[in-house]
């Protein structure tokens, strides 16, 4: 903005620090025009034909969470936007392979741009960034609005009315997706158990591909089935019925059996939840392409770019999402995601 200025022979303007700092804190930088133009481009170029795309969940199963079959391959891309250059035109350049989930395309984006991994492994307890660990990030970070001089790249916008092309939007309902069957919950239920039994380490990490607990996990799977089939609980219907009317424990006791810790119920509870609304996934993450457009009192509609498993083709695509603006119960304003009604979370590049 100053060079700018300088450029058309303006005198720089005479700011305070403190206005200098905000606008610092507000304003996108250079790493989110260069990831937005990235993202643009790889739509642009499945909609001309020239990149193949699909979703691609980067891991199946609890304990299976792996890179998978991800596949992001966009040659000469950072070197034109943050070297300078022409764009070639479409057709002369060998496709671009787009093959990602939700967050492996933000992800892979902002890398390609940086050359650095934005999959911290204090941010997760997977090898890599879900879109339910950007939520989380998201929620945790300055605001746009605070005078704060934190040695981030990172800002969070608190209002969907402050959104600018390039912000990352994200939100998720659980840690868990809806199963079908109980062997299948208590599966996902070990999983979480074991993360969060390694702490913040580097062994929370290792699970993944920890083949050696695979038989102890199994065998507890089923121990644990055997144990809530004697109380009558043989699917995750009839065991959230037996949480929500508080008896679980009570009836396993009846039976001379030890009742669960209250972790475990937590952990049952939310599995339990996440079947009964039939989440399909732990979250979504989108890049904001447009300023938010108001829709009503309290709606904003916003055109992204994303990957998804829907649209009118799977994998990467535009499309829009719409947040609606509701008082927590701290008198506060949330932003929910109309489908879903989870709360959005918004994060920005600064930089």
């Amino acid at each position: 903005m100053l060079r700018s200025a300088e450029c058309y022979g303006e005198d720089f303007p005479n700011w305070k620090a403190e206005v200098i700092v905000d606008l610092r804190n507000f304003l996108p930088g250079r790493l989110q025009s260069r990831t937005l133009s990235l993202a643009l481009e790889c739509v642009l170029r499945v909609e001309a034909g020239t990149a193949e795309t699909s979703y691609r969940h980067r891991g199946a199963g609890a304990r299976n969470q792996s890179l998978g079959p991800e596949r992001f391959e966009v040659p000469g891309a950072r070197g034109r936007l943050v070297k300078g250059g022409q764009l070639p035109e479409y057709p002369n350049e060998m496709p671009w392979k787009l093959h990602v989930d939700c967050a492996g395309f933000q992800r892979n984006v902002y890398e390609a741009i940086t050359e650095s991994s934005i999959s911290e492994r204090h941010l997760s307890d997977r090898r890599f960034l879900r879109a339910s660990d950007f939520a989380r990030f998201f929620a945790g970070l300055p605001s746009v609005l605070e005078r704060s001089d934190c040695a981030s790249q990172w800002r969070r916008v608190p209002c969907v009315s402050d959104i600018l092309p390039g912000d990352f939007v994200s939100y998720t309902p659980s840690d868990y997706v809806a199963r079908k069957t109980l062997a299948g919950l208590l599966r996902d239920v070990r999983m979480q158990l074991d993360l969060a039994e390694g702490g913040d380490g580097p062994f929370k990490h290792a699970l993944e591909n920890d083949d050696s607990d695979d038989e102890g996990a199994e065998k507890w799977i089923k121990l644990v089935e055997n144990k809530l089939e004697q109380v009558g609980v043989n699917s995750p219907e009839s065991l959230l019925d037996k949480i929500e009317a508080g008896s679980l424990n009570e009836d396993l006791q009846a039976k001379g059996k030890k009742g669960f810790g209250k972790a475990t119920m937590d952990e049952f509870e939310e599995a339990c939840l996440a079947c009964k609304n039939g989440y399909q996934n732990t979250g979504h993450i989108v890049m904001a392409c447009e300023v938010a457009e108001k829709q009503g009192k309290d709606a904003w509609r916003v055109q992204i770019l994303h990957s998804t498993g829907s649209g009118k083709h799977a994998g990467v695509q535009r499309g829009y999402h719409k947040l609606l603006s509701k008082k927590g119960e701290d008198g506060k304003v949330e932003w929910l995601h109309e489908r879903t009604q989870c709360l959005a979370n918004i994060g920005r590049l600064i930089l």
